[in-house]
């Protein structure tokens, strides 16, 4: 699985000011901007990649440490995953700014 150009303007940082809610905290893989599924920066340079965490099957009453919802994107995904589906380690979104 290749690489993608993250293309973010000077407003979207992908920090957690910029998503509060988000739990973007150390280097988790997340969904902040809802895309397709949860995915994390894998360089400096904005390079990110789409990350393995499991779809929950029943939404109800679920676990968001263990699974995310493919109805809301995994934007509720608050596990410690950390690897991309290439295996790339996944950086702490705090380390830059990409601008």
């Amino acid at each position: 699985h290749a690489s993608l150009a993250a293309e973010w303007n000077d407003t979207a940082n992908y920090t957690a000011d910029d998503y509060p809610d988000a739990g973007l905290d150390e280097n988790y893989c997340r969904n902040p901007n809802g895309t397709s599924h949860a995915w994390c920066f894998t360089s400096e340079d904005g390079y990110f990649e789409y990350c393995d965490v499991p779809l929950c099957i029943d939404c109800l009453g679920y676990d968001p440490q263990t699974c995310g919802c493919a109805s809301t994107l995994q934007r509720e995904y608050r596990g410690t995953i950390n690897t991309t589906l290439s295996g790339k380690a996944c950086i702490r979104r705090n380390d830059f700014h990409y601008t």
